[in-house]
C-alpha cells in the first residue's frame, strides 16, 4: 500500500519549495504534505531568534503523528537531518533524504567562507540570518535557468542561528542505528554546499540505497529535475511501497 508522503525543507527555504514535487507525486496519485518549520514563512524573526533544534525535530514529529498511518519522509539539505532524527525516533514506513549532511559536524568548504564569515557573528550570537543573494547564485542555484533561480530565491527567508550553530557544531544528534526503515540517500555530485563525501558515509552507514547525481548541484529539488531526481524517488517507492494507495 501507498504510504503518504511528508516533504521537509532546508535552512533557508519553505514548504513551497517542493510544489515541483508535491504536484508531481499527486499526480502519480500519492498523497502528499509539505511541512514549513517554525519560524519559516511567514518569516518570524523574533521565533527564529529563539527556536532551536529540537523546535524543528517536534514540529516534524508531530507532523508525522499526523498522519492515518506512517509516512515516508522526504527531507532536503537541512531537512534531511530532520528526516533522519524522525526515522530514528519515530514510526515511519520509509526516509529519503536528498543533498543532507552526514550527522556530524558539517566541514568549512573553501567556496562557502567568503559568504559565510560575515554571517558567523549573528550564528555564533544565535540570531536570525539571511543568505546573500549572491551566495545562493553561487553555491546553491548556479546549474538552474536564471528564471528558476529567481523564483528559488524569492521564496527564500532567514533561517534560526541556534540551529546552524548546532548544526555547524555537529550537534544533529541522529542515532544512525536507531534508522531500520527503507532508507534512500540522494547526494549532488557537484554539490558546493555538503561535501559529496556526506552521502556516500550516510549510506555505508545505515545500509541505505544510494544515488549520486553527477554533475548536479545542491537544489536537487528543482522543477526542472523532477524528470530525473524526484522520478527516482518515484521509483523506489515503488518498488518497496507496491500496491494502491
Amino acid at each position: 500500500m501507498r504510504p503518504p508522503l511528508l516533504f521537509v525543507h532546508g535552512a533557508f527555504a519553505q514548504a513551497a519549495h517542493f510544489e515541483p514535487w508535491l504536484g508531481y507525486f499527486r499526480e502519480a496519485g500519492y498523497r502528499c504534505t509539505a511541512l514549513s518549520l517554525p519560524g519559516h514563512p511567514p518569516t518570524d524573526p523574533k521565533a527564529l531568534g529563539r527556536l532551536v533544534l529540537a523546535d524543528y525535530v517536534d514540529a516534524v514529529a508531530k507532523a508525522v503523528r499526523g498522519f492515518d498511518r506512517p509516512p515516508v519522509v522526504v527531507g532536503h539539505s537541512m531537512g534531511g537531518i530532520l528526516a533522519m532524527r524522525a526515522a530514528a525516533e519515530q514510526r515511519i514506513a520509509g526516509l529519503v533524504v536528498i543533498a543532507a549532511p552526514a550527522p556530524g559536524g558539517l566541514p568549512a568548504r573553501p567556496g562557502i567562507l567568503r559568504y559565510a564569515l560575515p554571517l558567523i557573528p549573528r550564528i555564533v550570537a544565535g540570531l536570525p540570518v539571511t543568505p546573500p543573494t549572491e551566495a545562493v547564485r553561487a553555491l546553491v542555484t548556479y546549474e538552474l535557468s536564471a528564471a528558476e533561480a529567481d523564483e528559488i530565491i524569492a521564496a527564500g527567508g532567514m533561517e534560526s542561528g541556534r540551529v546552524l550553530r548546532r548544526l555547524a557544531l555537529g550537534g544533529s544528534g541522529v542515532a544512525l542505528a536507531a534508522i531500520r526503515c527503507p532508507t534512500l540517500c540522494l547526494g549532488a555530485g557537484d554539490d558546493r554546499v555538503v561535501p559529496p563525501s556526506a552521502a556516500p558515509r550516510f549510506a555505508r552507514a545505515t545500509g541505505a540505497e544510494l544515488v549520486v547525481f553527477a554533475g548536479h548541484g545542491h537544489w536537487l529539488i528543482a522543477g526542472s529535475l523532477t524528470g530525473t531526481v524526484a522520478a527516482t524517488v518515484r521509483e523506489w517507492l515503488e518498488r518497496h511501497f507496491a500496491g494502491p494507495d
